[in-house]
């Protein structure tokens, strides 16, 4: 679970920034209602509820995308599902099926980009990767300690 917590400051330090007036802002938000007043449309609260649920969109597109990347493991499997019907029953739940049937990774590269381009380039979805990657062989490392043989090493290194 470490790992997820990792994820969701990631994704914070990346999304979040500071406005002069004091208050903090999405830059995923703020990108998504700046494109829409370059159409030249004028912004509304649906706009403005819109915004929000993407950027809170993309932090859960962060997680499932780290949970996908560490599905070798049954704890993995079951968190990744579970929490996929969490977003289900909640105000985003429009977000399960893309989920589900994984069409969210265009729009996890767009918004990853978009971060990107505020962030010194630095690529959110490449830093996820790499944390899933490395948990991933932890965990694969630590699959041999099921078996006693594993079990007997460790406490045999212990004892010396």
């Amino acid at each position: 679970m470490e790992e997820v917590f990792k994820i969701v400051n990631l994704f914070l330090n990346f999304d979040l920034r500071d406005s002069p007036n004091g208050e903090t802002y999405s830059l995923i938000q703020a990108a998504y209602l700046k494109q829409i007043q370059n159409d030249g449309t004028l912004l509304t609260q649906d706009d403005e509820i819109a915004a929000r649920r993407l950027s809170r969109a993309f932090l859960i597109v962060c997680v499932v995308s780290f949970m996908e990347s560490c599905s070798s493991v049954d704890f993995y499997i079951a968190l990744h599902n579970q929490f996929i019907d969490s977003v289900g029953e909640s105000k985003l739940g429009d977000l399960k099926p893309l989920l589900v049937n994984e069409s969210y990774v265009k729009f996890y590269q767009v918004c990853s980009s978009r971060l990107a381009e505020n962030n010194g380039g630095q690529d959110i979805k490449s830093l996820v990767e790499a944390i899933g990657s490395a948990h991933r062989a932890k965990l694969e490392s630590a699959e041999g300690l099921d078996n006693e043989d594993g079990i007997e090493r460790i406490i045999n290194y212990l004892e010396e």
